[in-house]
């Protein structure tokens, strides 16, 4: 193409005549399109790429510059459109892969791109049909494997039969990350074995066959054609000829009152095969209608479901004691329909009591009632009559073991104590045992709901449980077997004082004993109260305590006071009767209490002493103790060992912001001794610099030690420093508990080695230096 030439004001060149003229570059065509075919393409072929321009290159041609995404599909790295040629084509290759996938491939001419993308697919592995052989009519399958996973939008398979026998459909998709796909192959029944060949294309053909056989459904029985619903019958379904490899499985279906499977298969090499037939219960005759299909062919067989009849009547226990229950049991040779089965059942004795009908419940073949029975005196035979249809016969023999006695082991007792009770029959229990119902008809005397006598035993055991009561309450206890009611009384009585102890036998003046009281049973609903009296000043009780309901014992306080002399007080206590015992008071009341040092810094100890006026007795004597003072803490009690005249205990302070004068005291019986502990404010122990040299610029620590806690406001220590290298705070506060405190020490750079001092004051002043190096 050639260059275009105007004329105009601008002058690219002058000719001869004097015209003037501008050379103007020739217009450059536009990137129309990429272009990629066939897509997809199988890994491992090579595909067209095509470059279209918008109009023919220009002198010289046009280059294009290619690229791919996927190192998988190459392209050249650039290609030159000829002069005059508005398009490009070009070579893509691919390489074999496991997984589909889409590659990006990109054209660029200046400033301008075009992309495309291709779609590179596994290739295919193999062609499978199975079964390979079927009779005419039922389906086989086709499956094509791949030798990896479809890509974006699958992978279409086209299929083809040679045999109209045989039908498959034109194409078929493996989906998307699939690496198979499957296909239906449906057939005809055929008169002669006949094979058919299919062909598979994906970039490669593929064939396989498969081989149709004579073998249609040739018949369908059952046996027994006529039976009672509920009960089973059989299914047999012959094929015209043997079943191939992999058997025939031919569909069932039935009418509701009949179950079948929903397939039965004819192994390979048979020509049969069985099947169960499921029924259920009808009230009438009906006949059910089955169905077995191969392929288009469907076969019927009817079987008639008669209503079910008595087959059974059975009575357990055949032998009871009269007063006592039995049980019938109607059995039937098929199931209830839907209405049930009524029977109708009598009894030829008044001793046995059965209902007059009784319903077998629909799907059920069988039903229990009960059979009541009467004592008896003599051994009794009753026969029942159960109806449906036709009668059946069976007997119960009633004997003469009715509940003859109930007995208790006492007829009065403490409550909160049990009684033995027995229950007598007339005669040995039946196999299975006699159950006899218990009862009571107080609250305060409590039995089981029944007790059993066993198989050939005439009698039985159970226990009577009795709770406290104010008063005497009578009880009575029922046994009963069936209309046979027998009963026993049993008195319950309160409880009456058993014992008196006192513990420990022997104290000192102003320390504590406890008196205890035993009853022989619980105490009743409003408890029970014992009176008290000593008849000595120095041991004092009350007047009175109460035994809460349900408790068998009880105890209260016996407080002496201080005696000068060894003194035995004796107590008495009353409830119904009296009961006596000592009590021992040693003279060893509270002489003091100190404390060891009396004075001493905020958050230190002391040894706290309390020493009593004699030895302390077996078991030691405890002393009370308490603080009045909010700083000043000793335990709740100290014990004086046996022995001993004296203990000690630790006292402890907190710290204070001044001098507080605490009081502790000390308590055994009613004496009480006090002691005082001063307890003085912390004050400043040292002062120390850490480290005591830094390199100008850093810092150091400066630390104040009190010799105690400081108190609830805290401790303010005031800070200079001498040098303007070292700057530390005006003050800083030591917090209320903590017995130091720290501050920070900044320096800055200095030229040569200088010591600053430091002064700390709090009451006193202290000072301390530090070395700042250069």
């Amino acid at each position: 193409m050639g260059t275009t030439m105007y004329a105009g004001p601008n002058v690219a060149s002058t000719d001869p005549g004097g015209m003037m003229w501008e050379l103007i570059p020739p217009q450059r065509p536009g990137f129309k399109a990429l272009r990629v075919d066939p897509n997809p393409v199988i890994g491992g072929n090579s595909v067209t790429g095509t470059i279209d321009l918008t109009g023919p290159a220009n002198t010289g041609g046009l280059i294009v510059t290619m690229s791919s995404n996927n190192p998988g599909v190459t392209v050249p790295a650039s290609l030159l459109i000829p002069d005059g040629s508005s398009y490009i084509n070009f070579t893509i290759n691919t390489a074999t892969v496991h997984a589909g996938y889409t590659a990006t491939i990109t054209g660029t001419i200046g400033a301008i791109s075009q992309t495309a993308n291709l779609t590179v697919n596994p290739s295919m592995l193999n062609f499978q049909v199975s079964p390979s052989t079927v009779v005419g009519g039922v389906e086989a399958t086709g499956t094509v494997n791949l030798n990896g996973t479809a890509g974006p939008g699958g992978v279409e398979i086209s299929v083809d039969s040679n045999n109209a026998s045989a039908t498959v459909p034109a194409t078929f998709t493996i989906p998307e990350g699939a690496s198979s796909g499957n296909f239906t192959i449906g057939t005809s029944t055929v008169t002669t074995t006949t094979k058919a060949i299919f062909t598979v294309t994906y970039g490669v053909t593929t064939h396989n066959s498969l081989t149709i056989i004579p073998g249609g459904l040739q018949s369908f029985t059952v046996a027994p054609t006529s039976l009672l619903g509920g009960n089973s019958s059989t299914g047999t379904v012959t094929l015209t000829a043997p079943a191939p490899v992999g058997g025939t499985v031919v569909s069932l279906s039935s009418t509701p009152n009949a179950s079948v499977p929903a397939t039965v298969t004819v192994p390979a090499g048979s020509s049969t095969a069985t099947f169960p037939i499921g029924t259920v219960g009808v009230d009438i005759i009906v006949t059910e209608t089955l169905t077995a299909t191969l392929a288009t062919t469907s076969l019927t067989a009817n079987l008639t479901l008669n209503p079910a009849t008595l087959a059974g009547f059975i009575i357990s226990p055949a032998t009871v004691v009269g007063g006592t229950n039995s049980s019938g049991k109607v059995n039937v040779n098929g199931k209830a329909g839907s209405s049930g089965i009524v029977v109708n059942v009598s009894s030829n004795s008044i001793s046995a009591t059965v209902p007059a009908t009784v319903t077998i419940p629909s799907g059920s073949s069988s039903v229990t009632f009960s059979i009541g029975t009467t004592p008896v005196t003599t051994t009794t035979s009753a026969i029942f009559a159960v109806t449906y249809g036709v009668t059946t016969h069976n007997s119960l023999t009633i004997t003469p073991g009715g509940l003859a006695s109930v007995t208790l082991s006492q007829n009065s007792v403490t409550g909160g104590n049990s009684v033995g009770g027995t229950v007598t029959l007339s005669g040995p229990a039946p196999s299975g045992g006699t159950t006899v119902a218990l009862s009571s008809d107080s609250a305060c005397a409590t039995v089981p709901a029944s007790v059993t006598v066993a198989s050939g035993a005439t009698s039985a055991s159970f226990t009577v449980n009795t709770s406290g009561v104010d008063s005497t309450v009578s009880a009575t206890i029922s046994a009963t077997l069936g209309a046979t009611t027998k009963t026993a009384g049993l008195n319950v009585n309160p409880p009456a004082m058993t014992s008196f102890l006192i513990s420990p036998s022997s104290i000192m003046g102003g320390s504590s004993a406890s008196g205890r009281v035993t009853l022989n049973g619980q105490a009743g609903p409003s408890g029970v109260t014992v009176s008290v009296t000593s008849n000595n000043s120095s041991a004092n009780v009350p007047a009175s305590f109460v035994i809460p309901n349900g408790a068998t014992s009880g105890s209260f306080t016996i407080n002496t006071s201080p005696v000068p002399a060894t003194a035995t007080a004796i107590l008495a206590v009353t409830y119904g009767v009296t009961v006596h015992n000592s009590l021992t008071i040693l003279p060893g009341g509270l002489v003091s209490v100190g404390a060891t040092p009396n004075s001493l810094v905020g958050g230190k100890s002391a040894t706290g002493t309390v020493t009593l006026s004699g030895p302390a007795p077996t078991g030691g004597t405890t002393v009370s103790l308490a603080s009045d003072s909010g700083c000043v803490y000793v335990p709740v009690s100290v014990t004086v060992p046996a022995g001993a005249t004296s203990a000690t205990f630790s006292v402890s302070t907190s710290g204070v912001d001044s001098v507080v004068v605490g009081t502790f005291t000390g308590t055994l019986g009613t004496g009480t001794r006090t002691a005082s502990i001063t307890v003085n404010p912390a004050a400043m122990l040292n002062f120390v610099v850490s480290p005591s040299t830094v390199q100008g610029g850093n810092s150091a620590i400066g630390t104040v030690n009190l010799n105690g806690q400081a108190g609830p406001s805290g401790i303010s220590i005031s800070v200079t420093s001498n040098s303007g290298k070292a700057s530390v705070p005006a003050t800083f506060a030591i917090p209320p508990g903590a017995t130091s405190g720290t501050f920070t020490i900044n320096t800055s750079p200095v030229g040569v080695t200088v010591m600053a001092i430091f002064a700390v004051t709090f009451g006193v002043t202290t000072h301390n230096s530090l070395t700042i190096t250069p």
